[in-house]
């Protein structure tokens, strides 16, 4: 009988670049020291921990009430595997993931047990497995997830063949777990509604009421941080099932969020520090608003803050509009009072509550269940798998390195005879990622949760002893808490679940201290496998560093084209157009900041850019950004009139951009000559702070390359 933890790795938190001070990068073993100990109490889940574990309870304590304890083992394998499916995404797609990964596990489950009489195939089955889990990382966390049960069922599965009749069985009792998983999770849907998109749009807001008090502490000429924005996008693009017009209100909290951005960027570059008080007034506002959504309640009483923001963005009767507050501040109480409106609508079920795209003024971007969204989704698939079918995707030899390194660990363990030696090649799976970090500080974390748990798990055996009802009771404990603390933790979490796998194998019949040895000896020499590997065959971040700022400055380049033309021409402008522009410049920058993260954690070999060169072309960007971001408050409506003489300061800007791009790709010659000067006319000079901010920002990072062209 076997048993296993099927589970997918949590996402290692990477600190923050820092605003400002280049940052030095660490030793790997200063990353494995903090990254160990690192426990984050904000991302501690119980409840849904809770639901996971009784999704693994019930069958197992109904197999066991039955006598069937071989059900027991298959079912509980399929519930708790497929349980960590339920950490991904928020509702269709959720679901989706569960019930596919069901599917994959169960098909592998069967394919592997009919492979596993011979070892040639079994190794054969082992690296096919692997490369395709590899590839399906490019699908993001969703695929990476579902080719990771899939793998690791085959690789149990190899480690113990059946007969056709056998291997059907037991991929039937793994897919019966795996959707009592889904169905504990389908079934809560009508118990909390909404409460991914109250979650996600209240944080979007919370982080806004930051800016703006950190704008009234020190003027910041940061750019808001949008990292919750794609998040709240994307649960928005998978809408409750039973939701009706409360999706439209979410939307358009999104999407007045979205201007509250802008324009509280453009209250950042008001000189003088004439926009703290407004900021501070504004922060206020913005926390009360990221409650009520959250709560799903009416924004309590704020009648202080109100009468502070009116007072100082209000327009002053006078003969002259010299004393009138800048042009940025009534647009921006606008904006507020629209949210403040809308955010009491979630609260109410009331049809007659809901709100229409008319009636909010925003723009909706379809996100209803159609039709056919399967077939699409597979012919969407395609293109992706063909791009990455290359030596030039990262993707494609992570894949290969994968397929080569878990075959060799199953070639060992099946030559060599070892005992239970399908942890090894587990573990090199599981250990073994695309980024030299992940690698290095997952390998380290799991050899050693796992020496701790493994130890705990064999003392508890050893005191409570091997009744199955005390088994079972400590198993349940051991997933509950590795689930709760999946996010939080990855060491404790790879010690409760090396608890939970040395109690399912106790409950199958392997002594309680043998299953801990086995587990531990071919985890540690699994782990130092994948290590090895990684090492031989090592994935560098530096050149796709470099790529991915180019990538950046062309992005930005694009946006100040369309940008800075909306404001030449009024018969250019395009809000929708303006919108999916500042879109890729932001998932631009997203990608290349995460990307220089990874370079900085890697060791100083082999870099095809400095970290200080990086970091300080970064920080121009950012306050690029500031400015650009600021423009774009201007244009939520068409311009009143044209501005023909910006024409010159777009082409400077794009130009010098173009310059930077060239020679981030190579070009030594494209940023030789020296950044040229455009000053505004009179009529223009009420967008000087924001377009200064931008030309400057390019010629520093011209400045900053040049050096190293040279």
């Amino acid at each position: 009988m076997w048993a296993a933890a099927l589970h997918a790795t949590p996402p290692i938190e990477m600190a923050a670049i820092d605003h400002g001070d280049v940052v030095r990068p660490t030793s790997i073993w200063q990353q494995v020291g903090s990254s160990m100990l690192a426990f984050d109490r904000s991302r501690i889940e119980p409840i849904a921990a809770l639901r996971c574990a009784i999704g693994v309870a019930i069958p197992l304590v109904t197999a066991l009430v039955l006598g069937q304890l071989g059900a027991a083992v298959f079912v509980t394998v399929g519930a708790v595997s497929v349980g960590f499916g339920s950490f991904q995404g928020a509702y269709r797609s959720r679901a989706a993931v569960m019930l596919l990964a069901s599917a994959a596990m169960a098909l592998s489950i069967f394919v592997g047990s009919l492979t596993g009489g011979s070892a040639l195939i079994a190794i054969g089955a082992a690296a096919v497995w692997a490369f395709a889990a590899g590839l399906l990382v490019a699908f993001g966390p969703a695929g990476a997830f579902v080719g990771l049960q899939s793998t690791v069922a085959v690789l149990l599965a190899d480690a113990y063949p059946s007969d056709p009749r056998g291997a059907a069985l037991r991929a039937a009792m793994v897919f019966t777990g795996g959707m009592l998983q889904t169905v504990f999770v389908v079934a809560i849907w009508p118990l909390r509604r909404f409460h991914h998109e109250r979650h996600s749009v209240g944080q979007v807001y919370r982080d806004l009421a930051g800016y703006a008090r950190s704008i009234a502490a020190h003027n910041s000429l940061e750019p808001p941080q949008a990292a919750e924005i794609p998040g709240a996008a994307a649960v928005h693009g998978d809408p409750h099932p039973f939701a009706r017009g409360e999706t439209l209100v979410f939307q358009a909290l999104l999407d007045e969020s979205e201007r509250i951005r802008a324009s509280l960027a453009a209250l950042a570059v008001v000189p003088d520090r004439q926009g703290a008080p407004v900021a501070e007034a504004v922060a206020r506002l913005l926390d009360e608003l990221a409650t009520s959504i959250e709560e799903g309640r009416e924004p309590e009483d704020a009648t202080e803050a109100w009468t502070a923001v009116e007072r100082l963005t209000a327009r002053r009767p006078s003969a002259s509009a010299a004393n009138d507050p800048p042009a940025q501040f009534p647009g921006l109480r606008g904006q507020l009072r629209a949210a403040w409106e809308t955010a009491h609508v979630p609260s109410d079920p009331a049809p007659a509550r809901t709100v229409s795209p008319k009636q909010t003024g925003m723009i909706h971007i379809g996100v209803a269940h159609r039709p056919g969204r399967a077939t699409r989704v597979i012919r969407d698939s395609l293109p992706v798998i063909g791009a990455n079918l290359s030596f030039s995707s990262a993707v494609f030899r992570h894949a290969l390195r994968l397929a080569v390194a878990v075959g060799g660990a199953t070639a060992i363990y099946r030559f060599g005879d070892v005992p239970r030696g399908y942890w090894m090649s587990m573990t090199t799976l599981l250990v073994l990622k695309p980024e030299f970090r992940e690698t290095f500080v997952t390998g380290t974390a799991r050899i050693v949760g796992t020496l701790l748990g493994g130890g705990l798990a064999t003392l508890l055996v050893l005191a409570l002893g091997r009744h199955h009802g005390v088994l079972a009771a400590l198993l349940v404990g051991c997933v509950w808490l590795g689930y709760a603390l999946f996010r939080a933790s990855y060491t404790v979490f790879t010690i409760c679940f090396t608890g939970y796998v040395v109690l399912l194998l106790t409950l199958s019949g392997l002594a309680g201290p043998l299953a801990a040895e086995y587990r531990i000896l071919n985890t540690i020499a699994g782990g130092l496998l994948a290590l090895l590997v990684y090492a031989a065959w090592p994935t560098w971040e530096s050149g796709r560093a470099r790529e991915s700022l180019a990538t950046l400055i062309d992005a930005l380049a694009a946006d100040a084209r369309i940008l800075i033309g909306a404001l030449i021409d009024p018969a250019e402008w395009d809000e929708a157009g303006l919108r999916a522009s500042r879109n890729r410049a932001r998932l631009a920058r997203s990608n290349a900041e995460a990307s220089i993260e990874r370079m900085l954690s890697e060791p100083e070999t082999n870099r095809r850019i400095a970290p200080q060169l990086a970091l300080g072309i970064l920080a121009a960007t950012r306050r690029y950004a500031l400015g650009a971001l600021a423009l774009h408050a201007q244009l939520t409506e068409r311009p009143t009139r044209p501005r023909p003489s910006l024409t010159a300061l777009r082409d400077q800007i794009v130009s010098g951009l173009q310059a930077v791009s060239a020679s981030l790709h190579g070009d030594t010659a494209a940023n030789n000559d020296a950044p040229g000067e455009t000053a505004l006319s009179e009529d223009d000079e009420d967008i000087d702070a924001e377009t200064n901010l931008m030309a400057d920002s390019v010629n520093t990072m011209r400045a900053l390359l040049r050096p190293s062209c040279s």
